[in-house]
């Protein structure tokens, strides 16, 4: 990861090679960037590897009240988030459920 960072030289060189890494390998089905738009609210990745079609079934929007997703409490919060615990109830969970992660 840190060979990615180091040889990059763009934001998006950056997070398109640390979503490789993650996404391609054996540990993560899917790993992704993204950004809430500002007018709309809609979440939408900026870079992503893995399982396209997970992340496409789950896409979405957030309001600006009590995070709920995954994706709404790391904008809200401001940080990064690994959801691992797929099995709780959500969209991402019912998903992950449906494709046969849990």
């Amino acid at each position: 990861m840190l060979r990615v960072i180091l040889d990059e030289s763009t934001r998006e060189a950056i997070e398109q090679g640390v979503c490789d890494r993650l996404g391609g390998s054996e540990r993560y089905s899917l790993a992704w960037v993204g950004e809430r738009e500002p007018q709309t609210g809609e979440i939408r990745a900026r870079a992503w590897a893995g399982d396209d079609e997970l992340l496409e079934s789950v896409s979405g929007s957030t309001d600006r009240g009590s995070p709920q997703s995954v994706e709404a409490r790391a904008l809200e919060g401001g940080e990064r988030l690994v959801e691992s615990e797929l099995a709780e109830p959500g969209r991402w969970g019912a998903e992950a459920e449906r494709r046969g992660f849990t």
